[in-house]
């Protein structure tokens, strides 16, 4: 997955990983651009092209998309494990709270983890079958989705 490392803050990892090719130059410096936290407009004139050109590499440019992609997800796990960690504390807030009267926020932050009462579980299945069941589930709709993309459909 595309990371931002001290050498320069150069992204590395990108699309090779998948054994699709590197990102030419101008492409890298973007994806350098938006990891550092800058808009799409600003990176398009930071790197001398139009907002256009930014937002068609984002949609249609594939090598593009997985560098962007795995980086993005890569955000996305790192915030989603701080948060895991994070669950004892809140616990222990609403506890707190509680004794204290006022669990408002520490109810909100549970609420909004999915970790109260009608809200679905945030653990993953824990019967071997249903693990393989969603797995091949999940291949079929992959190839169903890699022959929707061939057929331009």
């Amino acid at each position: 997955m595309p990371v931002a490392v001290e050498s320069g803050d150069r992204v590395e990892d990108g699309a090779e990983k998948a054994g699709e090719g590197p990102l030419p130059e101008l492409q890298q410096k973007a994806l350098e651009f938006l990891v550092a936290g800058k808009s799409v407009a600003e990176t398009g004139r930071l790197i001398g092209v139009g907002r256009a050109t930014m937002f068609r590499w984002l949609k249609r440019d594939a090598e593009f998309r997985v560098a962007y992609n795995r980086w993005h997800a890569e955000v996305e796990s790192n915030c989603q494990s701080r948060l895991m960690t994070m669950t004892d504390k809140a616990v222990d807030t609403v506890e707190r709270a509680l004794e204290m009267g006022n669990a408002r926020a520490a109810l909100e932050l549970l609420r909004g983890m999915g970790m109260l009462k009608g809200a679905r579980g945030v653990a993953g299945p824990t019967e071997a079958e249903e693990i393989r069941r969603r797995d091949e589930r999940e291949r079929r709709d992959r190839e169903l989705e890699d022959l929707r993309m061939e057929l331009g459909i």
